[in-house]
Formats: C-alpha cells, sequence, structure tokens
C-alpha cells in the first residue's frame, strides 16, 4: 500500500512545474497560452468545477476582496462554502480555502496526489502539455471542492483575460 503524499512532497512536486507568476519579468520559455491543457487536465479529473455552483470573480483591483466578503456573505448564510484566490503571502494552502480555513497540509497533499496523476499522465503523452502551477492549483481547488462537497464556490481569476485557467468553468 503507497503511503499518502506528505505535505513536503506535494510542495515539491508543485513547485517543479512551471510557474509563470514566480518568472514574471526574467527570460523564460515562451509559455503556451491556452485553455487546452486545463481543459484536458479537468476532463481526466471528472470535471470537479461542475460540482458546486460558482461565483467567478474578475476585473482588475479588489478580486480578493471582493471573492473573500462573497465567500463571507454565502457561509453567513449557512453554506459550505470553497474560496480560491491568488496569490499567497506565506503558504500555497492559504490560495485554497474551506468555510474561511486555510486548506489542511493533508487536504492539500490529497488534492495535489489525485491531480499529479494526471500531470504525470499528461506530461508523457507529449512536449507542452505539462500543466503550469497555476494550473495545477486551480485543479486542486476544483478537486478539493468536491471532495468536500461545498454548497457553493468563489473562484478568482488568476492572471485574467479569456485564456485564464479559472476560464474552464
Amino acid at each position: 500500500m503507497r503511503r499518502p503524499l506528505s505535505y513536503d512532497d506535494a510542495l515539491h512536486r508543485l513547485l517543479s512545474l512551471a510557474d509563470y507568476e514566480r518568472m514574471a519579468g526574467r527570460l523564460a520559455p515562451a509559455p503556451k497560452y491556452d485553455l487546452d491543457r486545463m481543459r484536458e487536465l479537468a476532463e481526466r479529473l471528472g470535471r470537479p468545477q461542475d460540482s458546486a455552483p460558482v461565483l467567478h470573480v474578475a476585473g482588475t483591483k479588489g478580486k480578493g476582496s471582493v471573492a473573500a466578503m462573497a465567500a463571507s456573505i454565502l457561509r453567513a448564510s449557512g453554506l459550505h462554502v470553497g474560496l480560491f484566490t491568488s496569490p499567497h503571502l506565506h503558504t500555497f494552502r492559504e490560495r485554497i480555502r474551506i468555510d474561511g480555513e486555510l486548506s489542511t497540509e493533508a487536504q492539500f497533499a490529497s488534492a495535489l496526489a489525485r491531480v499529479w496523476t494526471h500531470v504525470e499522465e499528461m506530461a508523457a503523452s507529449g512536449a507542452g502539455a505539462r500543466p503550469t502551477t497555476f494550473e495545477a492549483l486551480t485543479a486542486m481547488a476544483f478537486d478539493l471542492f468536491r471532495t468536500e462537497a461545498v454548497d457553493a464556490a468563489v473562484i478568482e481569476v488568476g492572471l485574467g483575460g479569456r485564456l485564464d485557467a479559472t476560464n474552464v468553468l
């Protein structure tokens, strides 16, 4: 029997993916911006983004504040709520919250373990097919929200625009 993935191992795997947030301003290979990887990853996971109603927050200023307030209002209404935001200040776990609480190390590691199987399969299928860090985090959030059976999810866009990974919704 395989042992569960530890939080440290999960972080190590996650950080092995291309992270265009951390590469900003540095020379890096030109990324392929499209939704193909995210769509494929979501399909492989069984479309977890469809498991609950979603409020998708976009715009140029105040997305994080609006998303946090919306999640708080939904919780105050008695709903079990997932919240996905970016970036984080101290830990990746800040990006994925359930009922206002950071995802636990165990939840985070389990979500990555479920996503990672598909990341490896996609990488083996051909060049350029490996998801980015943000795409993996987005898939992890959707997967964890399905696993935790949230009543609603609030999703903040990442970089925004029509090719943002959250647009798999």
